[in-house]
Parts: C-alpha cells; structure tokens; sequence
C-alpha cells in the first residue's frame, strides 16, 4: 500500500517507535518535537525564537526543573543553542540544524524510517533539509494542515496525559514509602507493632494535605495517645477530607487566637510602661490584627516556644512605641514574618531581648 503522508514531521509527532530510545527519553522527544515544530514551522523566518521555561512546561507537561536539564543537554550535544536575556529573562533558542542533519542517523532508527517510506530514509533527511534551509514555508493545503494539526495537538495532548500520570503515579508511591518509613522510625520502641494503614487512604489524605502535616499529627496523637491504631487514623468526611486532622487544625487555630489575644494585652501593658518612663504619653491603641496572621503564628508556635515569640514581642513592640521601627504592614504581619522557614524580625527581637531586657525582669 501506497504511503501518502508527505510531511516528515508529522510521523516524528505521532510514532515515537522510530526514535531511537537509547539516544533520546521520552520526555527528550517530546521536547525535541517541540522545539523543532517551534523553530521549524513556527517561526520558520526567524534565526531564533524564545519561550519562557515555564512556557515550554506548559506545552509539553514536562516539569520546570527537567525541562532545563533537557535543554542543557541539547546544547552540550549542539542541537541547540540559547542565551538567558530579555525582561523578564527568557531562553532565546536557535536550533543548530546542520548538527541536527548529521545526527538523524542517532536519533532515528533508520530501519523503521525505511520501512514507512517504503525503503528509503531520504524523506524525512529531505524535511530537514526545507527546515534548516529557512526559505518558504513548507507548502501545504488547508486539508493537509488540519490534519496535521488535529494529529500533533492529540498526540500532545495524550503524551502529556501519560507524562503527568506517571508523575503522579510516582509523586504518590514516593509519599507512601515515606510515609512507612517516618512510621517504622516513630514506632520502632514499641513492643506492640503499629497497624499498617491502607495506601488508598494516604493518597486520599494527600489530595488535601501535605505530607508534613499528616506527619505532624502521626506524632501528636503518638505523643498524647501512644500506640494507636493506624488503621483506624485516617477517618474522613464526606468531603474528603479527614475528620480528625481538621479538629486538629481548629484546636491549633484556637489556641492561636487565645495566643494573639495575650500579645495584644502585652502590647497595653508596654504602651503603660512607656507612658511611664517616658516624656511622652501614647494612647492605649489596640493592636490591629488581621485574620490572615492566625494561620501565621500556629506555623510560628510548632517551631518557637511561647515564652520566646513573648519575649521577642516585648522588645519589637517597645521599638515602636519609641518609634524605631514603623512597619508597613500591619505590626503582626511584620513580626511574623517568614523567609525561607525563617522569621528574622523574631529572631532579631529575640536576640534584643536577651541582650538589654534580660537583667530587667
């Protein structure tokens, strides 16, 4: 039977069988396909197009962090070459198409090429010769596009749905090897071995929560219970979610707001000792506090004592009051800042405290 498709391209897009899988992955072919359809079709007249990396995860369901790792590896091969400029900065790529020309022998199994153009290799060599020459557009009807078109959008469409499926499918027996192994560590002194939960119900689990907060309540209920059944851990709603980390989560929350309201009692106490010790005289202003710092100081309260975050906010809230410091934001928000699992305005108060308050009380 006749093979009617003129178009090289459009059999690399569909049949990956013809690529030679020692010399590309899969997730290299789709980006390979990808940069050769942008810089060979799309921007045909140009000597370089760019594309944000984001841009190109986009398009190929690749993650941001491969999708670099694979253009390095083209350039150090000299498939490609880019530089990093622009506002914002983008890769501006140019395809080196004559190393592409005599590399066709490694990327593809000429073989199976033969086989589809009924025994010669020179239609699909010839394809790349029109790219690389840069002329006219590669002429083709409205039919012959469309179903290029159609074929190249499905094709992606589906090789993205396998890429994130596998990612998932990978993202989630990760999770749960982590996850007996945070439990065997946890429960190795107990003689009464822990009871193993299904992993349908870690994977429900992790629709809504990270794996940290999961953990973190694991060791609650470890600390407070002991020796509990993990069978019987993961209750869940009708929504989905489970039904004891959300109590968890709202005792937290509570005992947040109870923790805030003692800090804007203190924040009157030190506007009275100001008022005091001072020349000047402020008004007892209550301190503003935001919803949106509740959720902030329960982070804060799993890796700082009380008493500290306490001590910290005496020598902030003093700072203000003597006016050396006027934060932009609402005073908590500012004190509670985070940078990197960091909160250095707390840090910085800490250390303020230990130094000048510290022979006082």
């Amino acid at each position: 039977m006749e093979n009617n498709d003129k178009h090289g391209l459009a059999i690399n897009i569909i049949k990956f069988q013809y690529f030679n899988l020692e010399f590309f992955n899969c997730q290299e072919i789709v980006l390979y396909e990808t940069i050769i359809v942008l810089g060979g079709i799309s921007f045909a007249k140009k000597e370089e197009f760019y594309h944000s990396t984001q841009t190109l995860a986009g398009k190929t369901g690749i993650k941001v962090h491969s999708i670099n790792k694979i253009l390095r590896k083209f350039k150090d091969m000299g498939i490609i070459d880019y530089q990093i400029k622009g506002m914002p900065q983008v890769k501006h790529l140019r395809i080196l198409w004559d190393n592409i020309l005599e590399m066709l022998p490694e990327i593809y199994q000429f073989n199976k090429v033969e086989e589809y153009f009924g025994g010669s290799t020179q239609p699909l060599i010839d394809f790349y010769k029109l790219l690389a020459e840069k002329d006219e557009k590669i002429p083709e009807n409205i039919e012959e596009k469309n179903i290029i078109k159609n074929n190249t959008e499905e094709h992606d469409k589906k090789i993205k749905k396998e890429i994130q499926e596998n990612a998932i499918a990978e993202d989630e027996e990760n999770a749960v090897n982590n996850f007996n192994l945070f439990l065997d560590k946890l429960f190795q002194y107990k003689e009464t071995p822990r009871k193993e939960f299904k992993v349908k119900d870690i994977i429900q689990a992790l629709k809504y929560y990270d794996i940290k907060e999961v953990k973190e309540y694991v060791e609650y209920r470890y600390n407070n219970i002991g020796t509990f059944d993990m069978r019987k851990f993961f209750k869940f709603s009708e929504s989905g979610r489970m039904t004891d980390l959300e109590e968890y989560f709202r005792l937290q929350e509570k005992g947040s707001e109870v923790f805030i309201d003692s800090l804007t009692d203190k924040f009157q106490d030190r506007i009275k000792y100001f008022n005091e010790n001072s020349n000047k005289t402020k008004n007892y202003t209550p301190l503003p506090v935001k919803k949106s710092v509740i959720p902030k100081m329960s982070k804060v309260l799993k890796v700082k004592g009380r008493i500290d975050v306490i001590n910290a906010f005496v020598a902030f809230a003093d700072d203000i009051l003597e006016g050396q410091i006027n934060p932009n934001l609402d005073a908590l928000s500012y004190f509670l800042k985070e940078e990197n699992g960091e909160y250095p305005v707390i840090d910085r108060y800490q250390l303020k405290y230990i130094k000048e308050y510290s022979s006082h009380y």
